[in-house]
């Protein structure tokens, strides 16, 4: 049977490993970026909810939510050609000082939520660590997929040129700029491609830990 212990032990090596990997490529900064990127759609979803008095959601809910305002207001601000890496810093400041004087002080997790793993639910978590960490290295190279440099990221780029939105007739993808791709526009303001990469890699864990809890709060951990 897979203890507690043998978690702890590969988590730690990840982590580790995870640290080792973002200093060599000159993308932790980027990466501590994206955590207050998330950090911060937690503190807006955690005050969303506290308006509509749904306390006790945990992150599964809160980050997702939370990214909704800073779309937005990312949409806004390239709507009055006002889109810098300058307002976008503000804007982000803006929501963390609103979200703090409006969200209540709610724990992280939920007790729904809050039962530990067990046996059957560690070793998938096991199997997806180095996954995870071949994922997170190549979040961290040079990007060379077309979708990524001739869409979300060049259209973005030009965005961010220009200081708004503008017509790209040469880039049909650019009329299916949603609200992820602006999501990427931020991070590509704050600290580069680096940046936009971990936040996609980002989305990805939270996806993840959203289908795992969400099944585990509708049916049972071995669903989840």
């Amino acid at each position: 049977a897979l203890s507690r212990q043998s978690l702890a032990i590969v988590f730690s090596i990840f982590a580790t490993a995870s640290v080792v990997t973002l200093l060599l490529s000159g993308t932790f900064v980027a990466a501590m970026i994206t955590c207050g990127i998330l950090l911060l759609a937690h503190l807006s979803g955690r005050a969303m909810l506290s308006i509509m008095h749904a306390n006790g959601a945990g992150l599964a809910v809160t980050v997702p939510l939370g990214l909704i305002p800073q779309a937005l207001g990312g949409f806004v601000l390239a709507a009055f050609h006002m889109l810098t890496p300058a307002t976008i810093a503000l804007m982000l400041v803006g929501m963390a000082v609103t979200s703090l004087l409006l969200a209540k002080p709610t724990g992280l997790v939920p007790p729904a939520l809050g039962k530990p793993l067990g046996t059957a639910e560690r070793l998938p978590i096991l199997l997806m660590f180095p996954v995870m960490f071949f994922n997170l290295v190549w979040a961290v190279v040079p990007e060379i997929q077309h979708d990524a440099n001739h869409y979300h990221l060049a259209v973005s780029q030009s965005y961010l040129g220009s200081h708004g939105f503008i017509d790209l007739p040469y880039f049909f993808h650019s009329y299916l700029y949603r609200f992820i791709d602006m999501l990427f526009t931020i991070g590509l303001a704050l600290q580069g491609a680096e940046a936009a990469k971990l936040l996609s890699f980002a989305f990805g864990l939270v996806a993840a830990y959203g289908v795992f809890w969400l099944g585990r709060l509708a049916f049972d951990e071995r669903t989840g």
